[in-house]
Parts: structure tokens; C-alpha cells; sequence
């Protein structure tokens, strides 16, 4: 058993997948595994990975998601963190890691940068707080736009099992706060661990109205489950959000569903009243428009 296992997905090619893993071996803190879920069967992955060390795992031959579910059942480790293949970790990432791991923390939040095509960064606004519960944690994340992603977390394997979150990894939208939620300990350091590049990829045009649906359904269970103030408004800004890229009918369909479920009127702040006006005249216009 190690201290960590860093779980890399590799969800389209091969391209930047050494320089993930060099990243990795790069690291100042050395007690680690690595898996590795190939879920695109590319050849190259397999031979980077013969060359570069026989103790990675691989797995393939499946959906990401179901790959997570399946190597989450046999992982020993004491922690769990979410590599993009393509992205990369700052040199100390795992050293400044374990000493926040003395603590018996659930959950580690850290701080990263978005990289894009043309190499130009930008760094996300921090957010750091001392060890507290889920539920102050997960009101203080709800700020930001980017509590889904989940290469921002560090996980307790423990914790992720007795609770059997990895049933909801179909998702981010719903796996990320319910397993922050739920967590008796919480803490977010100020640190850049972690370096994302940015993906300009064009979707096929049926994944994203998947996405979208789903991330209606998803985010109703979540409204019902938590229900806070933060939640209803998270929750309808991810829903509009994936609306607008719908076309036609699809798109009439779901405005529909979130005028139906009243979604717009969970958007809460000094504006809300002209963001609700844009929003009910013209969703798509009014997603220009307005920030959230």
C-alpha cells in the first residue's frame, strides 16, 4: 500500500500523455502508484507505459467512468488523485499534499491554472480554509464555477467507499458536492498544484445534448437531496449553460423542462431581477449578456 495512487484518464489521444506522466515521476514525494484508464485503446499509451515502468496499472476496453468504478474497487492506497492526461502537477504537488494528509482530512482542495492553445495562463481565484465540515466546505466552493472538475480534489479512498460515491461517477456535477457535502473534514490550501490544458475540441453534437439532459436530471436530484440556496443556483447555472449549445427542438425541450422546474428563479444575487427578464425572453441572448 502507498500513500497516494494517481488515477490518469486518458480520454482522447496519446498526444501530451508522457508529459502527464513525466510530471508524475518528476515528483519530490516518491510513495506512489499509478493507474492508468485507457479508455480510448490507443496502442501508443500501452508502449509509453512498458517503457516507462511495469508496476502501472492499465485499464481499458470500457467507458472512463466505468473504468473509475472498476479501479476504484481495488485500490489500497490511502489516497486518490485525478490526473488529465495531457495535463500535468507541479513538482512538490504530492509533498505539500502529504503533510495536509496528517491530518486525516476526506478532502483536499488545492488551487490550479488553465493553460490554453496558446500557452497564455490564467490562474483560477483561490479559495483556501482551514479543516471544517462538508457542509460550510461545500457553501464556500458553491462561489466558484469550478467545483466539478474532479483533478481539484484530493479523496480518502476510505471515505469514497464507505459511501459508495463511485456509483455517481457518471457525473461530476453530482459526484463532486456529494462527496464534499457528506465529508465531516474538508480543507482547501492556496497552492497551484495542478496545470490544465485547455481543450478546444468540437463535441459530437448528440454528447452534448446528453450532457445537457443529464446534467438536468442530475442537478434535480441534487436540488432534492442538499437543497440549499447555493445548490438551486449552481445547479440552474450549469443547466442553462448546457442548454444554449442545444439546437431546435432539443433546445425548446429543455427550456421548457427549466422553466417547468422553476431553475431561473434559483439564480440569487443583486441582479436577479434583469437576469431573470433576459433569461425568460431569450436564454441563448441573454447568456452573453449577463454574468453569473
Amino acid at each position: 500500500m502507498s500513500k497516494f495512487n494517481i488515477i490518469v484518464t486518458v480520454e482522447k489521444d496519446s498526444t501530451n500523455f508522457i508529459r502527464t506522466i513525466d510530471s508524475i515521476y518528476n515528483q519530490t514525494f516518491k510513495d506512489f502508484n499509478i493507474t492508468v484508464l485507457n479508455s480510448v485503446n490507443d496502442s501508443n499509451i500501452t508502449n509509453i507505459i512498458k517503457r516507462k515502468d511495469d508496476n502501472i496499472k492499465e485499464l481499458k476496453n470500457d467507458s472512463i467512468y466505468n473504468l473509475i468504478n472498476k479501479t476504484f474497487n481495488d485500490i489500497d492506497d490511502e489516497y486518490i488523485l485525478f490526473i488529465n492526461s495531457g495535463d500535468y502537477v507541479e513538482i512538490n504537488t504530492l509533498s505539500i499534499l502529504e503533510k495536509c494528509t496528517k491530518k486525516e482530512v476526506d478532502i483536499v482542495r488545492f488551487q490550479f491554472r488553465i493553460i490554453n492553445t496558446n500557452n497564455k495562463e490564467r490562474v483560477i481565484s483561490e479559495i483556501s480554509f482551514r479543516t471544517i465540515d462538508g457542509v460550510s466546505a461545500l457553501d464556500k466552493i458553491l462561489k466558484y464555477k469550478y467545483i466539478e472538475n474532479k483533478f481539484l480534489y484530493l479523496y480518502n479512498t476510505n471515505y469514497i467507499k464507505e459511501y459508495k460515491f463511485e456509483d455517481m461517477l457518471n457525473s461530476e456535477l453530482l459526484f463532486i458536492p456529494y462527496i464534499i457535502y457528506n465529508s465531516s473534514s474538508v480543507i482547501s490550501i492556496g497552492d497551484i498544484l495542478y496545470d490544465h490544458y485547455e481543450d478546444y475540441d468540437i463535441k459530437e453534437y448528440e454528447q452534448i445534448k446528453k450532457e445537457a439532459y443529464d446534467t438536468l436530471h442530475l442537478g434535480l436530484k441534487l436540488i432534492k437531496d442538499i437543497g440549499s440556496n447555493n445548490i438551486k443556483k449552481y445547479v440552474a447555472i450549469n443547466v442553462i449553460e448546457k442548454s444554449v449549445k442545444l439546437k431546435g427542438e432539443d433546445y425548446k425541450n429543455l427550456v421548457l423542462e427549466i422553466k417547468k422546474n422553476n431553475l431561473i428563479d434559483m439564480i440569487s444575487d443583486k441582479k436577479t431581477n434583469l437576469k431573470k427578464i433576459l433569461l425568460n425572453i431569450n436564454m441563448k441572448c441573454a447568456t452573453r449578456l449577463i454574468k453569473w
